[in-house]
């Protein structure tokens, strides 16, 4: 129930930084996009706790890259997280 006080949360000035918890059973977090472009236009950051890269990755296709921080669940061999940090950057400079 705490998204009914969201736009209270984003007119807190010193607020800088979200990060919105779904709930279980309530995701993935592309499933919230939304929300999370509404905090991005009260020009606020977000911590996003995503599913898995992929559901990162689909977030990421429906928000800006400024003020992002995705931390995706799951266990990632070394190659695999070099390689989602590597599609981040590509992502956040507009190169995907």
């Amino acid at each position: 129930g705490a998204l009914k006080h969201l736009d209270a949360r984003l007119d807190v000035g010193k607020l800088d930084v979200v990060q919105w918890v779904y709930g279980a059973g309530n995701g993935p977090s592309a499933k919230w996009a939304h929300v999370y472009q509404k905090v991005q236009g009260a020009g606020k950051c977000l911590q996003i706790l995503c599913d898995d890269v992929a559901d990162a990755k689909a977030v990421a296709e429906q928000i800006k890259p400024q003020g992002a921080w995705f931390c995706p669940g799951g266990s990632y061999t070394p190659q695999e997280a070099n390689d989602f940090i590597r599609w981040i950057e590509r992502w956040a400079a507009g190169k995907k």
